[in-house]
């Protein structure tokens, strides 16, 4: 909770404030990883964590997440003070891709079975870069159609991120830490989502206000916001291009250790006396 108010804080309050949330949150986040390790019977078993590459897909299905509530949340504000949309125009722009990932999930899923997300998954949050690119030139212009058509693959490249990556994280787990494992990431939705929508907002609303008393344009100072969270989302994107990658090279090296350690075990046993 305190690192969430420091990240809200740090848009619109004092920059002490802000900070001394953030350490306060992370002194009682790091308390309660201790207590948990300790006790017989923890809230939340954070053994999963053990896992280097369920570390990785718990991270890359949270910027997926970010992704997802970021724009969902600035778009239609950013629809309705610039273009005098209603409230419900402004969210039905986000319906049709919405609605299609919901329909390519299962697909994503089956593909991630027979292929795994080495490459979909990178590939995934290379077209969210791409195109909620191509979605923040369009906000500049007039045509509302074109600005929903270049979301509509935008939001449909996290159906080729989050559900893989989910799995991609579960399925580095055994059968005793497996069920903690869902715990986690059913916890790391809401912190995505609770971090993502703070976070947006806050960039939308400081780089608007920020201009805005610079003395543009109240349609260039929102413009420019709406940008300033498109590139946080890019950057999001390309820190989990980086981490789908370092992802596959854990499972890589840990398949190498475990293919030394059976052929060691079986050179042992080959110099065995026969009885």
């Amino acid at each position: 909770m305190g690192i969430l108010y420091g990240v809200t804080a740090a848009f619109g309050g004092s920059a002490l404030v802000s900070g001394g949330s953030g350490v306060v949150g992370l002194i009682g986040l790091w308390l309660f990883t201790v207590r948990q390790n300790r006790i017989e019977h923890p809230l939340l078993d954070l053994r999963p964590f053990k896992s280097a590459p369920f570390v990785f897909g718990v991270l890359m299905t949270m910027l997926g997440l970010v992704f997802v509530f970021a724009m969902n949340v600035v778009i239609p504000l950013f629809l309705q003070a610039v273009r005098g949309m209603e409230p419900l125009g402004a969210s039905i722009t986000l319906a049709p891709g919405i609605l299609l990932t919901v329909i390519l999930g299962p697909v994503a899923g089956r593909l991630f079975d027979r292929h795994g997300g080495q490459r979909s998954i990178p590939l995934g949050f290379l077209v969210m870069a791409v195109f909620v690119t191509l979605v923040g030139l369009a906000a500049g212009g007039t045509s509302i159609l074109l600005f929903g058509i270049l979301y509509i693959p935008a939001v449909l490249a996290t159906a080729f991120v989050i559900g893989p990556a989910q799995s991609f994280a579960l399925s580095h787990l055994d059968h005793e830490t497996s069920p903690h494992g869902v715990t986690v990431v059913s916890t790391s939705f809401q912190i995505a989502g609770c971090v993502g929508t703070s976070l947006a907002a806050g960039v939308y609303g400081a780089i608007s206000g920020a201009n805005m008393a610079a003395g543009h344009s109240e349609l260039y100072s929102l413009l420019a916001g709406f940008r300033g969270t498109v590139g946080l989302v890019v950057l999001t994107s390309v820190v989990g291009i980086v981490l789908a990658v370092f992802a596959y090279r854990s499972v890589r090296g840990q398949r190498s250790g475990d293919v030394a350690a059976t052929q060691l075990t079986d050179s042992h046993a080959d110099e065995l006396p026969a009885i």
